[in-house]
């Protein structure tokens, strides 16, 4: 059985395959993202970097993604025994049971 792909590795995958769907380099990506070289997209790219969830909306913009979208992708990298919660706050009328 093929092994899937962790979280951190799938969202690397994502950022380069998308990047690359753009036609940009790494430094393109990381000038709009306002890092001043490439080497850390590199690195976020190979694996070699955490993703800093601090600029979440700056590479979902981009890497013209939806926000939303790009931030679950986040959270299923970074914290994805939280997913179950999130959707609990996607309607607003609804509170989080057990606060």
């Amino acid at each position: 059985m093929p092994q899937r792909a962790s979280g951190p590795k799938k969202l690397a995958e994502l950022i380069k395959s998308r990047r690359e769907e753009l036609g940009m380099t790494q430094a393109q990506l990381a000038a709009k993202i306002g890092y001043k070289y490439g080497n850390f997209i590199s690195m976020l790219e190979s694996q070699n970097a955490e993703f800093p969830l601090d600029k979440w909306s700056r590479f979902a913009d981009a890497l013209e993604l939806s926000r939303p979208f790009f931030l679950q992708k986040c959270f299923e990298a970074a914290y994805p025994e939280m997913l179950m919660y999130i959707g609990s706050f996607r309607d607003p009328d609804r509170a989080p049971e057990n606060v």
